[in-house]
């Protein structure tokens, strides 16, 4: 399923990448630090797109392909604001938000199909994936889970959120800046209190 909804996304939403080669084998090293700590039952993969139509953002698919928006590297201040996005990608497929949200999305119209044998639209509903992950976004309850472990690895590293939420501010911001996208982060300054509570409750 991964496979056809990077198919998508790229005829959809993406360009060619027009990062550096440097800089995306530094962002690699980070992303390969993040993952390594991971259980690996998913075959990791960071991939970057330019995308004008959506900007700064990042997505995970389910087998463990994350995607970065060359805006989003383009809008950060040090790497640490990234090594934060990277972490919460990655929790995204560690919990399995993906295909959870394709679930919760299709409600009562999956079972009905399961239950009718109608895999034309079962099939149909998995294709959806794309849209949902650029458009629906996640649940506040799976960006939380995200958050937190996100949260709590840059605690661990001694890195703090600080960096982090600054960036989520900044990318919230330039979303805003695009018209015709549907914020996939809602609920920023939800998100950023809550990471500052990780912080004092250490």
């Amino acid at each position: 399923m991964s496979q056809h909804a990077l198919t998508m996304l790229d005829k959809q939403f993406f360009e060619p990448s027009q990062l550096a080669a440097e800089r995306a084998a530094q962002l690699q090293t980070i992303f390969e630090e993040i993952h390594r700590e991971k259980s690996q039952k998913f075959k990791y993969r960071l991939e970057f797109r330019k995308s004008p139509h959506i900007g700064a953002n990042a997505f995970a698919l389910p087998s463990g392909q994350v995607l970065m928006t060359d805006e989003m590297v383009g809008i950060a201040v040090n790497d640490t604001e990234l090594r934060g996005i990277l972490a919460h990608e990655i929790a995204h497929v560690e919990h399995r938000h993906g295909i959870r949200s394709v679930v919760q999305n299709a409600g009562v119209f999956l079972v009905i199909s399961i239950l009718v044998g109608d895999i034309t639209s079962i099939t149909s509903l998995a294709a959806t994936l794309p849209t949902l992950l650029v458009e629906a976004g996640y649940s506040r309850q799976f960006e939380k889970e995200a958050d937190r472990a996100a949260g709590n690895y840059l605690i661990r590293k001694g890195l703090g959120t600080a960096d982090y939420r600054n960036i989520l501010v900044r990318a919230t911001k330039d979303q805003q800046s695009v018209p015709s996208l549907i914020s996939t982060h809602p609920h920023t300054e939800e998100r950023v209190k809550y990471l500052q509570s990780l912080e004092t409750s250490e």
